[in-house]
């Protein structure tokens, strides 16, 4: 819907290419992009490395160890999102 009222919009302006405040307007279109960014994991995991000793949660990581968090975890938790599993752009209204 949002995309047909803005293609109408621009049509009667006598424009065809949508631009960024265009792109703004599509709120949905932002939830989708959102949810395919959550599955799809663009970066599977950050390569970090510890520059000085550092405890975390209990768990002592020495200087020039390298921890790699998989950014799945946190997009596919289902203590964070609800059927975590399954494509839902409305889960960001």
């Amino acid at each position: 819907e949002q995309h047909i009222e803005i293609a109408r919009a621009k049509k009667e302006l006598g424009e065809t290419k949508l631009n960024w405040d265009d792109y703004r307007k599509m709120e949905f279109t932002q939830c989708v992009i959102s949810e395919t960014l959550r599955l799809g994991n663009v970066v599977k995991f950050l390569h970090i490395k510890a520059l000085k000793d550092v405890r975390y949660k209990g768990y002592d990581i020495p200087c020039g160890w390298k921890v790699l968090p998989v950014i799945a975890e946190v997009h596919l938790d289902p203590m964070l999102f609800d059927h975590p599993q399954h494509f839902n752009p409305w889960r960001w209204q």
